[in-house]
């Protein structure tokens, strides 16, 4: 998905949010701390504002809290799929006009 928006495939949708939980994940999962180095996220976070729109951020909308800015956001910025390896979220399958999948079709 990362490499895509860098080729400019699709426009990357981010907010705020996804950037510190990408920072914190990085920073606190085991697997990724000894992977991938602070200055490295950093670097990553700084292409990944270049490269994408920085949508503002909501109130929270829908039954669970902690997805609903994905749904919202990828509504508001009129995205075709939103990509997600989380199971709830993919389970809702569409929202609006918005298909949900676990990666985007090669069409």
């Amino acid at each position: 998905v990362i490499a895509a928006a860098f080729n400019s495939t699709f426009v990357l949708l981010l907010t705020e949010r996804v950037i510190a939980e990408v920072i914190e994940k990085t920073q606190t999962k085991p697997y990724l701390a000894n992977m991938i180095s602070r200055s490295e996220t950093n670097d990553l976070i700084q292409e990944l504002r270049m490269v994408s729109e920085l949508n503002p951020p909501l109130p929270p909308v829908g039954h669970d809290r902690k997805d609903d800015y994905l749904f919202a956001h990828a509504i508001l910025g009129n995205a075709d799929y939103l990509v997600s390896g989380d199971r709830g979220v993919r389970e809702v399958e569409r929202i609006g006009e918005v298909r949900i999948v676990s990666r985007p079709s090669s069409s």
